[in-house]
């Protein structure tokens, strides 16, 4: 398992601005926000190379459904979502927001969706445990369409 300090991911985020990210946001907090998560999601990603995703898309416009990451080529429809707030018990830990998130996780499963989650405290412990399997994954039905 390769992992990463906070002091290398915001040299990372640093150098390559069009990440859209701010590094600070990073320094000390062990309470990560889910744009941190996000923050941390897309270094990682690219870092172990992977295909680029789209930012917040739109899966179901008639519910304003979205997802943080998706890739949209492969046969099968891969999400990402990064569930933040689940440690204070806020965001994705409300009982009503968890209702919601159950609905548009059925609804996008019922639609073709493989959708992967993650926690930012999961990407921060473990980041190639959590995206290694999804590349693989991803990379594997790709090789399906050949």
């Amino acid at each position: 398992m390769t992992n990463i300090d906070r002091d290398t991911l915001a040299a990372m985020l640093k150098n390559n601005p069009d990440l859209g990210l701010d590094a600070s946001s990073l320094s000390g907090s062990v309470d990560l926000k889910s744009s941190d998560g996000e923050a941390l999601f897309d270094a990682h990603w690219q870092r172990l190379g992977g295909p680029p995703l789209v930012k917040e898309y739109t899966f179901s416009p008639a519910r304003k459904w979205r997802f943080d990451r998706a890739f949209i080529e492969a046969p099968t429809r891969i999400a990402f979502e990064i569930e933040g707030g689940v440690w204070q018990g806020q965001g994705h830990a409300n009982p009503y927001r968890f209702e919601e998130d159950c609905e548009k996780y059925n609804v996008a499963q019922m639609n073709g969706w493989v959708v992967f989650r993650f926690t930012p405290q999961m990407l921060e412990r473990d980041p190639d445990g959590c995206l290694a399997p999804c590349l693989s994954f991803l990379y594997g039905q790709m090789k399906l369409c050949l």
